[in-house]
């Protein structure tokens, strides 16, 4: 990706900051279209339309990639990558899968997290033997580590690993090292997460129904389990981008379930009675205030958006929980 902008900016003649946007939205755009081609997978024979990915558009890293640091802009190539990596293991194309998944490692290392899951859906979806994926997945991510050591250069190198022996797996005192620290950390986590987890827990028995969905939903257990606590150890958990990746296999067993619930009417105005409404206000409040964002000036937007996020998920999350929302059909319909 520093090729890209390096040369891209020669190249063009585009100045480098309208460059990063070019590649960013780009990459946004590719991303969405990514994530669409395998929800439509996942949910054959049904239509599913562009508006079913609103709930990725407007997630809390998404609505900032454009206001992010410069460094970020290798995530949305990297979750092309990775969402491409699932669609060619359960439509039983395995080498494009390991292809996708080389790529993927090349582009950011933490898609190492997902190579246990192209392990298990290649012996799932492409009917092969744990071994063979084992090892033909192993191999995979051996060349790409070999192929980052042949090409990056050496000076690259170094920095990198003197970055890591400074920064990174000591992360964790700057994500719980104070209150306010911490609770920027929590506050991003559960925002990101938990409401899409909700959505999978309450219809749990519906997506057990159907294999594909039950272990969609499973590898981004698997994921979160793992990315997660990495994340906290290793990486500054402000950059809430860095959480989005056990969504990759959700967003697309749950967001249709999402739209169905929004086209009944169960989240309906109407629908929300006027002590569901406060709370849903006084808990985006809470939990705004809650969140200390350390980006100084712009952490008040950052907090703005946070409540309106909050708010908005309330009374469809309290729904959830009370149990009185009616079970969504997920079986498809082909």
């Amino acid at each position: 990706m520093l090729s890209v902008m390096r040369y891209g900016t020669r190249w063009t003649g585009i100045p480098s900051p309208l460059f990063f946007s070019l590649v960013q939205f780009l990459g946004y755009l590719g991303c969405l279209v990514a994530l669409h081609r395998l929800t439509c997978f996942v949910w054959p024979g049904q239509r599913i339309p562009p508006l079913t990915l609103l709930p990725f558009v407007l997630i809390f890293p998404s609505v900032f990639l454009f206001t992010a640091h410069a460094h970020t802009y290798n995530d949305l190539y990297q979750y092309i990558a990775i969402t491409l990596l699932m669609l060619f293991a359960i439509s039983h194309r395995p080498f494009p899968a390991l292809l996708m998944g080389f790529l993927a490692c090349i582009i950011r290392e933490s898609s190492l997290f997902f190579l246990p899951v192209l392990m298990y859906l290649l012996s799932r979806y492409a009917y092969w033997s744990p071994w063979k994926a084992v090892a033909t997945v192993a191999v995979t991510a051996c060349l790409s580590v070999l192929f980052l050591y042949l090409y990056l250069p050496e000076e690259v190198v170094d920095a990198t690993v003197a970055f890591s022996h400074k920064q990174r797996f000591g992360a964790w005192r700057e994500n719980f090292g104070t209150l306010s620290d911490a609770s920027e950390t929590l506050v991003l986590t559960v925002i990101i997460l938990v409401p899409f987890a909700a959505v999978a827990w309450r219809f749990r028995s519906q997506i057990g129904n159907n294999a594909l969905h039950k272990d969609l939903v499973y590898c981004s257990l698997f994921v979160a389990l793992v990315n997660t606590p990495i994340v906290y150890a290793a990486a500054l958990a402000r950059e809430a981008r860095l959480l989005v990746l056990p969504l990759l296999p959700l967003l697309p067993v749950v967001c249709p379930i999402l739209l169905q619930c929004w086209k009944r009417g169960d989240v309906a105005s109407q629908k929300i009675s006027l002590l569901q409404g406060v709370g849903a206000l006084l808990l985006g409040l809470a939990v705004a205030l809650i969140y200390q964002p350390s980006v100084g000036g712009t952490g008040y937007f950052y907090r703005a958006y946070v409540f309106v996020w909050v708010a908005g998920w309330s009374p469809l999350l309290l729904r959830l929980v009370t149990n009185r929302l009616e079970q969504v059909d997920v079986s498809p319909t082909r």
